[in-house]
């Protein structure tokens, strides 16, 4: 995970390596998972709690067998 505050801004960005690549247009669902049976929250609670705020940045990749997960919070 990494942290950056500049002026006015903080972003985040987390990187997860993969096992299995996602149907990126499944990964909000609640339940939809590549890990197995049983999970499938995590994202859809992200989305949810960033969609409570109007000044959020959200992007979703992924990159070199990498999912990324990056956002920004904007005063």
């Amino acid at each position: 995970m990494l942290l950056l505050n500049e002026a006015n801004e903080l972003n985040v960005l987390v990187k997860n390596s993969l096992v299995e690549k996602p149907l990126l247009q499944k990964i909000w669902e609640e339940g939809y998972s590549t890990k197995g049976t049983n999970r499938g929250l995590g994202l859809s609670s992200y989305q949810n709690i960033l969609n409570r705020y109007e000044f959020v940045l959200k992007q979703t990749s992924i990159q070199n067998d990498e999912f990324i997960q990056a956002f920004s919070i904007v005063e």
